[in-house]
């Protein structure tokens, strides 16, 4: 995977068809691995390579629109053309059905009432048991609410303009690039810092280390479907949290 703007910048130079090919080739990895990070997100119907499609549609944008002289990496600016034009595609899916909303309200309610009685992240076991169910029918809960929860989190960045040309200079993404000015970016590391060091953890080595959730599920000695399951319901605590402070 390229790891600086030399080509980049060269091919916006030369502009030709055959330098934007190759440029293309390149990051085609890139564009693969940022579209597998969404691949636990997918409804079952939906083809991992078609998300990849999309996310080529997202690279070309990228290296037409990218200005080396912006001081921003391309890598950087490119991870988030991408990642646009892959949840644009999620927005046009009528994933937000009657039943799913309100599923998510109660999850979120739920979380929010926990967390203000608490003053930290409700455990499993609490979460349980003011909804008053099961342990299975609660992780089937999560399943069901999944994809809406983990792709709004990421659309709610884009309604907060991170993505904006201008804002992301200085930004990797991240988890931190979720807030903006000082003392939200302070809060939200209170808050993570203030999780349970699994949930702690799962955060740094998906966000910070991308690891996948298998790698992830390896090192923290839990399945894939628990690591999918317990990102959501940190997810949930930090949206709330998150929407409170802002």
């Amino acid at each position: 995977m390229p790891k600086h703007n030399n080509a980049i910048s060269q091919y916006k130079a030369a502009q030709t068809p055959k330098a934007k090919e190759e440029e293309i080739k390149k990051w085609i990895p890139f564009v693969r691995w940022v579209a597998n990070r969404f691949a636990l997100y997918l409804p079952t119907a939906i083809d991992i390579e078609d998300v990849i499609s999309q996310g080529i549609i997202g690279l070309i944008k990228a290296i037409d629109s990218y200005d080396p002289t912006k001081g921003v990496k391309f890598k950087t600016y490119a991870f988030y053309r991408i990642r646009g034009t892959i949840l644009d595609g999620f927005r046009a899916l009528d994933w937000k059905s009657a039943g799913t909303e309100e599923k998510i309200r109660t999850l979120e309610t739920t979380y929010s009432k926990l967390s203000e009685k608490l003053h930290r992240m409700p455990t499993e076991e609490e979460v349980i048991n003011e909804l008053g169910t099961t342990k299975e029918k609660f992780h089937k809960l999560l399943e069901e609410t999944r994809t809406p929860q983990l792709i709004s989190f990421d659309l709610s960045q884009d309604e907060d303009g991170i993505s904006n040309e201008d804002s992301i200079a200085s930004k990797e993404p991240g988890l931190l690039s979720v807030v903006q000015d000082e003392e939200r970016k302070e809060n939200l590391l209170k808050m993570l810092n203030g999780l349970p060091e699994k949930s702690r953890l799962l955060i740094t080595l998906y966000y910070y280390e991308d690891l996948t959730y298998k790698e992830i599920a390896k090192t923290l000695d839990l399945s894939e479907s628990r690591v999918c399951q317990l990102h959501t319901e940190i997810i949930l605590y930090l949206k709330k949290v998150l929407k409170k402070n802002s």
